[in-house]
């Protein structure tokens, strides 16, 4: 399972391990304030479904770095491609 790693602004040195295969020109999450609440999500559907809905701070695609043992994707701060704040869930 690949591993996505955050380079720069609020999110940097963050790791989450993804079941995705191919991985997108921008990768967004939520910010650390949202990430916060959604720790508090017990149900991983719920949790999963937050993350997404939040992801507003974009990061793009950089580099891979391939091992024996795992593949990270490596994404940098971009903020110019941030999605637009929305009412708070």
């Amino acid at each position: 399972m690949p591993t996505v790693h955050l380079i720069g602004g609020e999110c940097d040195g963050y790791r989450q391990k993804v079941t995705m295969v191919d991985r997108p020109e921008t990768f967004y999450v939520p910010s650390l304030n949202d990430l916060d609440q959604i720790k508090g999500i017990r149900d991983p559907a719920t949790k999963v479904a937050a993350f997404k809905d939040l992801g507003r701070l974009a990061y793009a695609f950089e580099t891979v770095l391939a091992t024996e043992k795992d593949i990270e994707y490596r994404y940098r701060r971009c903020a110019e491609r941030d999605l637009p704040k929305t009412a708070p869930l």
